[in-house]
């Protein structure tokens, strides 16, 4: 049953996640410069993909969620289901991106295409990831958690207007942590170092401690919104 309800969360999302994964494809494979982690290009593509998992995720379409709260699981089961449904969607897209990166594929194309740059900067493009990754996890994380979060609220709009009201509050939010996590986490990092030093150096614990904080802070109130959400019939 754990199983059939993974599998039921991804073949919900993937209509929303698999457009933005394309684009995002198609932005490594085709992008003329060398990839780097502080492109804003791929920060926004990848704060776009945590927003639209955490609202495509948590979604109950065609008011489905009578049926699913009925099932013979808790709200937290339920909840732990839907997260670690939206967790695996961003790791099958960073392996994908990994794979596109590392069996040089990337690399063969731009060659095709008249690269001045590769194949001598394939393995410092691998620098792209660690954005990728943490800038999803920021945006699903938050945006879960303001979503969540107007279910509950009494003062909850309601129909289009809701929707609207949701993305506009989880993309600030997401711009807000971006700027955040650039401005006090990242830039410290960067002043006085070559430009081939990757943006998030492997001996820089606060990015990871900053996401940890952040992720364990939106999960727990999370759940907490999810176990007193209303079934509406």
């Amino acid at each position: 049953m754990f199983g059939g309800m993974i599998r039921y969360e991804l073949r919900k999302a993937m209509p929303f996640y698999a457009p933005i994964m394309i684009i995002m494809i198609g932005y490594v494979l085709f992008r003329g410069r060398p990839l780097r982690g502080d492109d804003p290009m791929i920060m926004a593509m990848a704060i776009a993909q945590g927003w639209i998992l955490s609202w495509a995720i948590f979604r109950d379409p065609e008011n489905t969620r009578p049926f699913i709260f009925s099932r013979p699981f808790s709200r937290r089961r339920l909840f732990l289901v839907r997260w670690t449904s939206g967790l695996l969607i961003q790791a099958i897209g960073l392996a994908i991106i990994f794979l596109i990166l590392i069996t040089g594929l990337r690399s063969w194309l731009q060659i095709r295409l008249g690269s001045l740059y590769h194949p001598r900067v394939r393995w410092l493009e691998l620098e792209a990831l660690p954005s990728i990754g943490l800038f999803s996890i920021l945006s699903y994380e938050v945006g879960m958690f303001f979503k969540l979060r107007a279910e509950v609220s009494p003062y909850r709009p309601k129909g289009l207007v809701r929707g609207i009201v949701q993305g506009l509050a989880i993309g600030l939010t997401a711009l807000l942590l971006l700027d955040l996590f650039w401005g006090f986490v990242l830039s410290p990092w960067r002043i006085g170092l070559p430009i081939e030093i990757p943006p998030i150096p492997g001996g820089n614990p606060f990015p990871l401690i900053y996401i940890a904080v952040v992720s364990v802070l939106a999960t727990v109130a999370s759940i907490l919104c999810y176990e007193r959400m209303e079934v509406e019939g």
